[in-house]
């Protein structure tokens, strides 16, 4: 029988990776600013697990980040898309030959929480059946 390893580094590396953001976020929790951004960088790990170690080797990487997004906002006059805003990110921590992605949900007036979007509750609409 073949012995067949399995190379846990990848997954291992993602992890420490959101605890490292987990632990940053700590300090800026009431912020909602630093919150999307820590929501933004897990997701980007978690379906990029090579860009974990992006993550690693940096220190105070969510101020680091907001204060990428900040800038690129304020070279816009003030305001950009969090599109624009995540692109900030990625050349900050020199990451090269990926896109950002955005997905806009839409919840009922008057939610005081936000419901997870349609993709996570596995519940999808087709366009033309609205139309």
């Amino acid at each position: 029988m073949e012995n067949l390893a399995i190379d846990i580094t990848e997954k291992r590396n993602v992890q420490l990776a959101i605890d490292q953001l987990n632990e940053e976020i700590q300090k800026h929790q009431k912020d909602d600013a630093y919150c999307r951004i820590h929501e933004m960088l897990v997701d980007m790990v978690t379906a990029n697990p090579e860009l974990a170690e992006k993550i690693l080797g940096q220190k105070e990487v969510l101020k680091m980040s907001f204060e990428a997004v900040k800038s690129a906002s304020m070279k816009n006059g003030g305001g950009i898309s969090e599109k624009k805003g995540f692109e900030a990110i990625l050349q900050k921590l020199r990451i090269t030959g990926y896109e950002v992605v955005t997905k806009a949900f839409v919840q009922k007036a008057g939610a005081t929480e936000p419901e997870a979007p349609a993709a996570k509750r596995k519940q999808y609409v087709n366009l033309d059946d609205l139309l």
